[in-house]
């Protein structure tokens, strides 16, 4: 049989109100539930306080700026854009020449 059991009646046998209260505290609070001694619960949290600020400390640095310089570009690449422009511009001028003739077949009969 599965029965849905909500986590509010696992193992508790506080009213309501408490366990509202319960859930409501800060989780820093030393639990005496803890498998550490109080004195281990204290160098866990001195550990979680010193990573914190470490973290934030690493999140407040600036970010380095990569001012790399542009890779210069091969002289034969260079020539071959000049050229491939040349082609086209070429091209295109012999394309419009094409489109502004008239036909000459159907003007002699």
């Amino acid at each position: 049989m599965n029965r849905s059991v909500s986590s509010d009646s696992l193992g508790s046998s506080l009213p309501s109100s408490q366990v509202s209260e319960k859930r409501q505290r800060k989780p820093s609070t030393i639990s005496q539930k803890f498998t550490f001694g109080s004195d281990g619960c204290r160098e866990i949290e001195k550990r979680n306080m010193r990573i914190a600020a470490r973290l934030e400390e690493i999140k407040r640095r600036p970010k380095p700026k990569n001012f790399a310089p542009p890779c210069p570009t091969a002289t034969s690449a260079i020539n071959r854009k000049r050229r491939d422009y040349e082609v086209d511009r070429r091209n295109n001028i012999l394309c419009r020449k094409l489109n502004e003739t008239k036909s000459v077949l159907g003007s002699n009969k």
